[in-house]
């Protein structure tokens, strides 16, 4: 079982509206329903009923949320756990939570100051939506995003750079012809802009979907020529400079920031990577 369907699950479950769910796990309500339905058909058989007026759980799903909320219950007691494991151990340990190589190329130039200063050094990649959750159930000690602030979380932020979202593909879309567009499922580029942008295309593409995956799903068609993609630039900073795709337009400029809980905005692990980031070390 996907466990991104089963959280998307769980979250509809616990507050009976998708809207809320969708907040919860820093996705659009689409994606949510997107992977309702996924795991319904993984399963076989109907979670939920839906009507205008309300959404129930069908048997099938109370069984299945009773299980999902005994594991949702025990995460806490294993991070804990590890935690006590690392503090006896004395050794100084830094986890860096980011989105796929967006947040690699990001943190290349500072890498080695880290290993410098830590003992141990680990980038922990995942989608934006296990991300947040990671850092809520501090499994990592920050994230570097672009995710812009939601108010269901405290988060503390500090801007450390910047990032552009672009329009790429192999090459100018007049020599590709028919192509799909592929967008990021991002929230600080909704669907509403997507729609802008194919409104200046001089050659429209023949399919538009969005792709909430691992990068490594749309690169083939991409370096291809089948598709163009809406994207960060860094996501794909190394194609481009390989000459395998090229920036079409530059859409919008993002910054970049560092989030962390707010009560450990003194912890020695938060002061030194962001003095790192800021190139005080």
């Amino acid at each position: 079982m996907d466990l991104n369907n089963a959280y998307a699950f769980y979250y509809v479950s616990k507050y009976q509206n998708f809207s809320k769910a969708a907040e919860e796990l820093y996705i659009s309500q689409g994606g949510v329903s997107l992977r309702i339905k996924r795991l319904e058909e993984e399963l076989g058989i109907e979670l939920i009923k839906r009507s205008s007026r309300k959404m129930e759980l069908t048997e099938a799903g109370r069984l299945l949320l009773e299980q999902v909320e005994n594991f949702m219950e025990s995460v806490p007691n294993i991070v804990n756990s590890i935690k006590k494991i690392k503090e006896a151990s004395g050794r100084r340990s830094i986890v860096i939570g980011m989105h796929h190589r967006f947040g690699e190329e990001f943190i290349k130039p500072f890498f080695s100051k880290f290993k410098q200063q830590f003992d141990h050094v680990r980038l922990h990649y995942d989608s934006r939506e296990n991300l947040f959750r990671a850092l809520k159930e501090e499994k990592v000690n920050f994230i570097i995003s672009t995710t812009p602030y939601r108010p269901n979380m405290e988060l503390a932020i500090e801007k450390v750079g910047e990032s552009a979202i672009s329009l790429v593909a192999k090459d100018d879309l007049e020599k590709l012809g028919s192509y799909d567009l592929l967008y990021m499922d991002l929230m600080s580029f909704p669907v509403e802009k997507v729609e802008e942008v194919v409104n200046f295309l001089s050659v429209k593409p023949k399919r538009i979907e969005s792709f909430d995956g691992g990068l490594e799903l749309f690169k083939e068609s991409l370096i291809s020529g089948k598709s163009a993609v809406i994207i960060q630039e860094g996501n794909v900073k190394k194609e481009i400079a390989e000459g395998k795709i090229k920036i079409i337009k530059q859409l919008e400029i993002l910054d970049v920031h560092v989030f962390y809980i707010p009560k450990n905005q003194d912890n020695d692990e938060i002061i030194t990577s962001l003095d790192i980031i800021s190139n005080k070390i």
